[in-house]
């Protein structure tokens, strides 16, 4: 069984993009442009792994970070942004 991903982005072309090169390479995607309905569906059918988009409407992906790791410390969570900062990446690496 291929893990299942949950690709978070509110652009939904971007996260298409990159859910199709997942699923390409074997793996389950659900692909979500909603980041409180990505969280909905993750509490119902938990991700093996949350990629997620940093900058988006609330909540953001920071706040995507902490609310998947509250339900379970063991999903990985990766943040992409085109919009880094320092303070996102100190930030996000504390958590």
């Amino acid at each position: 069984m291929n893990p299942r991903i949950g690709v978070i982005d509110d652009e939904p072309r971007m996260a298409e993009i990159v859910g199709m090169v997942l699923r390409r390479d074997g793996f389950e995607v659900e692909t979500l442009t909603n980041s409180s309905e990505a969280l909905a569906r993750n509490e119902q059918d938990p991700f093996d792994l949350v990629l997620t988009d940093l900058r988006m409407p609330a909540p953001d992906g920071l706040a995507v970070l902490r609310a998947v790791r509250t339900r379970s410390s063991d999903t990985p969570v990766i943040l992409f942004t085109a919009h880094a900062t320092v303070a996102n990446a100190i930030e996000a690496l504390h958590e």
